[in-house]
């Protein structure tokens, strides 16, 4: 079994939410993965606030890594320019992860400057607003954040009584990173007595220092508790006693102390910084404004522990939320990231440059049913080939989709070297799959409760981002004639071994005539189900998955059925405006 080492270079362990991700990232990972921390050497001894293993960056220099890992861009500049020196092969492919919203722009550019990764990473999806601050990189992705859902709670039994704010005390709970808490302090003074607050990270006498006699006295009153840092283990005695987190911070990436308080059942008050995936104001939290006034955060605080009603819907909600994001899916999605943007399978040109195989469509075109039937015709090596991708338009879970539509971008990211199959498929068929994947397929990703209407005008989900995709790609097609052939659905429907022919001359696979038609045979809508329902497929693909098919109609002009004649009218215009020559060449 090949052995994957993951050096992670930081300045210190600080403990932060940021290490620990790939601490947990780690622990989840396959056994023959593993993440090592590079410190400087006059860090290598200090306290262990992450627990990864540690190696010292003299040391980590001398040794070969598959990849190199940059967690954040809270380092000084003189760290930031020693990582040039991980530029070579040894330290194999370097990856960037981004770990902030809308904050440390300069650094992040800075860093990905110098350390020029060919992989970057994102973690929420303000994430694309950073986009323009990268310059290096040549696959990104977004891979959210993850939470440990505590065992008690993971046979998911949901609250059974509304026991919120029923004891003679009420503890907050809040963590001070690098934030002033004035206002949180300013709140409790103007809290009735029963209300305590307990905070993480700072310590006594650290807070003493930092805000005086506005402290003093809730401390000697026993209202106010200053822990310190927080391992692991007296983190999750910090969750149990206490009734209410407040989230203050006014930039995040992934605020870990709302989610792990969603992952509790404990009420949460937060501003949007680092929340946006999982709280919904009035559904699964509360929601303050950055920079709060204590008489906002006092009155969120009263009426929130006045109706234990309203406590009880929002964790409830909260917790069928976040039990989503679990760092076992973040580890899978951080797999799928690194895999599929390995270079090194693929034909070469005469000069014995590599050749990548890619087949490219937006979700629901119709794809499993020719991977299907390649992989029934043509040899492994062959098939292993192809990277089956929708070009960073993904919706298999944690929002992962970036919207990202740039031509000159795809220009010279596909212009040489490569052989690309694009698959479209009719819009108005297409979005009525999506549909139905989402909220069966894929339902605890995104929970969507909304009606097919909505779903197809929906911004995030609907036609429009489809159009824009397939324009995009026309234009593509037009460009680079010769690296791209074009396919539509239809085309499988109307003659199944003619496009498989098609596919497997532009990948230049040897396979025989009677092959394709075997596998075209083989393919059928029926006996690609019966395949699934058996559950014998070697792959996740074509497999049940929520108790829903893969394989749920495999016909042309199925939206009929399941679309109004309003909605019907609505995406034919819509469709008409795209494809119109005035637009075609719009640049999004």
């Amino acid at each position: 079994m090949r052995i994957i080492e993951i050096l992670l270079l930081a300045e210190k362990d600080s403990g932060s939410g940021g290490l620990r991700r790939f601490e947990r990232l780690n622990r989840n990972l396959p056994n023959n993965w593993m993440i090592t921390l590079g410190l400087p050497l006059c860090e290598i001894n200090s306290p262990q606030k992450t627990y990864l293993p540690r190696i010292s960056i003299n040391e980590a220099l001398k040794k070969k890594w598959t990849y190199t890992m940059v967690p954040g861009a809270g380092f000084t500049k003189d760290f930031v320019d020693k990582l040039a020196r991980f530029k070579d092969e040894q330290f194999g492919v370097r990856i960037q992860h981004i770990l902030n919203d809308f904050s440390k722009h300069e650094n992040f550019s800075y860093l990905n400057k110098i350390f020029d990764p060919k992989i970057v990473i994102f973690n929420n999806q303000w994430s694309e607003t950073q986009k323009e601050f990268i310059s290096r990189g040549k696959f990104f992705y977004l891979n959210e954040g993850g939470v440990q859902i505590p065992k008690d709670f993971l046979d998911g039994n949901l609250i059974s009584k509304k026991t919120h704010f029923k004891g003679q005390k009420i503890v907050i709970g809040a963590q001070d990173k690098h934030l002033d808490l004035k206002v949180l302090i300013e709140t409790i003074h103007k809290l009735p007595a029963k209300f305590k607050l307990l905070i993480f990270r700072s310590t006594t006498e650290e807070a003493i220092k930092k805000y005086g006699n506005l402290v003093k006295n809730l401390i000697d009153q026993d209202r106010i508790s200053f822990l310190g840092y927080l391992n692991e283990e007296k983190l999750n005695d910090f969750y149990k006693k206490v009734d209410l987190i407040i989230h203050l911070e006014g930039y995040a990436g992934w605020a870990n102390i709302a989610a792990e308080a969603m992952a509790r059942k404990i009420p949460l008050i937060c501003t949007i910084s680092g929340t946006k995936s999982f709280v919904i104001e009035k559904k699964t939290a509360l929601t303050i404004p950055n920079k709060p006034s204590s008489e906002i955060l006092k009155n969120k605080i009263l009426n929130l522990s006045k109706n234990s009603d309203l406590a009880f819907t929002l964790t409830n909600n909260a917790f069928i939320k976040i039990k989503n994001f679990t760092w076992e899916s973040y580890a899978n999605n951080f797999i799928r990231s690194i895999e599929n943007s390995n270079e090194n399978i693929g034909s070469t040109t005469k000069e014995g440059e590599k050749i990548i195989n890619h087949f490219i469509s937006y979700p629901k075109s119709g794809r499993s049913w020719i991977r299907y039937a390649l992989s029934i015709s043509i040899a492994n090596h062959e098939f292993k080939s192809i990277r089956f991708h929708h070009d960073e338009f993904e919706f298999n879970g944690q929002g992962s989709c970036l919207h990202d539509f740039s031509l000159p971008k795809r220009l010279k990211k596909y212009s040489k070297n490569v052989r690309i199959v694009f698959l479209t498929r009719e819009p108005k068929d297409l979005i009525c799959s999506l549909y139905h994947q989402i909220i069966g397929r894929f339902n605890e990703f995104y929970n969507y409760e909304g009606t097919i209407s909505e779903f197809i005008r929906d911004p995030y989900f609907g036609v429009e981002n489809i159009l824009k995709f397939q324009n995009l790609w026309r234009q593509l097609k037009e460009q680079l004639p010769e690296n791209i052939l074009a396919i539509d659905y239809s085309d499988m429907h109307s003659n199944s071994s003619s496009t498989l022919e098609k596919i497997c001359d532009h990948f230049n696979f040897n396979v025989s005539k009677p092959s394709l038609e075997l596998a075209s045979r083989n393919s059928t809508f029926v006996k690609m189900r019966t395949v699934e329902e058996s559950g014998s497929y070697n792959a996740p693909w074509l497999r049940p998955r929520n108790s829903f098919l893969k394989t749920r109609k495999g016909k042309q002009g199925s939206h009929k059925e399941e679309l109004s004649e309003p909605d019907i009218i609505y995406l034919d215009k819509l469709i008409y405006k795209y494809r119109h020559k005035d637009i075609i060449n719009f640049d999004y």
